[in-house]
């Protein structure tokens, strides 16, 4: 079956997921609906979220999708499954889509129930470690008719073989950074000296993301440069443990924590560096704030864990180093401070990089194939 071909009938595609906040895969979902061909697919968005609305939403809205609300009463709550078999009959869906693993719960069940496709964009980590959730995601992938992975990593971490696997990596829409504040007027907003360089961060503060190196990292590199200025993008249930721990290592004055922000790439856009920590035994897919650093010309820092390898090339469009290793972190972070012209150097690269691998267009292109792949082999 041809995607392209709009003599075929529409084909109804349904996406859950938990809610339209702003995360990584909410990033992705949304991207994809705003590219996916409306004239071969009819998107239908259902969120799990019991909390509700999110920042996604008015996105969706704006693309003219149906949002429905199934909000939970419980963790494990059979009615959402009830309201999910009777929305998919009276929608005449194909194709189910989910990108968690308690949205894959909620999709399968009625998906089985009713012969529906599936498809399973549940990987977005290499978390070699074993819980709860990783023994209930690798139960639901036997019921997957193909699983996404947004890496390499995340594919052979789970043992995912090549018949129902595949890597699809988060696509940038490069439109978004196109058009930009200011620099000099968020820097004042910011009170940013003159002079001060500014090294940043953007990821949530959940025991995910590496805080306690990224912190000991800035510690050191005050040791060596002064006019430095570090800003934290993000919000999460560790933030006042990783902000104490700042406040223990004495680099609070130089850190600006600036909480969860829309006006991501305005910020992002005055940085000089931009850093990632994260640990192995929790393990990166495809990071998006990796993808942003490059796509507006930013030389990165990233802990070598998971699919970062994958997104840098190491001292090419930036640094791998070792996981929780501050000291490492610090070196290449001055490096780059110290060296403008390696610094912008590899910032360009970044980008052609972006431009070469993750292209929004091309994200979209390649979940449209595997839709018209499971169609076919129906």
């Amino acid at each position: 079956m041809r995607i392209g071909d709009s003599s075929k009938r529409k084909i109804n595609n349904l996406y859950i997921i938990p809610g339209l906040i702003v995360g990584g895969a909410e990033r992705q979902l949304v991207e994809l609906l705003k590219g996916l061909n409306k004239s071969r697919f009819n998107p239908i968005v259902v969120c799990i979220n019991k909390k509700g609305k999110g920042e996604f939403e008015e996105d969706v809205i704006s693309l003219n999708i149906p949002i429905y609300y199934f909000k939970r009463k419980w963790r494990w709550d059979m009615s959402v499954i009830f309201k999910m078999l009777r929305l998919i009959k009276s929608k005449n869906i194909a194709i189910i889509h989910f990108w968690e693993m308690m949205s894959g719960f909620y999709g399968l069940i009625p998906a089985k129930v009713l012969g529906k496709l599936t498809v399973n964009s549940s990987i977005r980590d290499a978390n070699p470690s074993i819980s709860y959730r990783s023994i209930i995601k690798r139960f639901l992938f036997t019921f997957s008719d193909i699983i996404i992975a947004n890496s390499k990593a995340g594919l052979l971490n789970y043992s995912i073989n090549n018949h129902i696997g595949r890597v699809i990596y988060n696509g940038v829409d490069l439109k978004r950074f196109e058009k930009f504040a200011s620099p000099k007027i968020i820097k004042q907003r910011l009170k940013i000296c003159k002079g001060e360089k500014i090294v940043g961060i953007v990821a949530n503060l959940t025991s995910k993301k590496d805080y306690y190196t990224f912190f000991k990292g800035c510690q050191h590199v005050l040791h060596k440069l002064k006019d430095v200025k570090f800003i934290v993008i993000g919000d999460g249930p560790k933030k006042d443990e990783y902000l104490r721990f700042a406040k223990l290592l004495g680099v609070t004055e130089k850190v600006l924590y600036l909480g969860k922000r829309t006006n991501i790439v305005d910020l992002i856009n005055i940085f000089d560096v931009g850093v990632l920590c994260s640990y192995p035994e929790i393990g990166e897919g495809t990071s998006n704030s990796i993808l942003e650093y490059m796509a507006l010309r930013k030389p990165v820092v990233a802990t070598d864990v998971g699919g970062t390898e994958e997104v840098i090339v190491d001292r090419i469009t930036g640094f791998l180093v070792s996981p929780k290793n501050p000291e490492a972190l610090a070196e290449k972070i001055i490096q780059l401070l110290e060296n403008e012209s390696l610094a912008k150097t590899m910032g360009l690269e970044g980008r052609k990089r972006i431009e070469k691998v993750f292209l929004l267009e091309r994200m979209v292109r390649n979940f449209e194939e595997i839709y018209g792949e499971i169609l076919e082999n129906k």
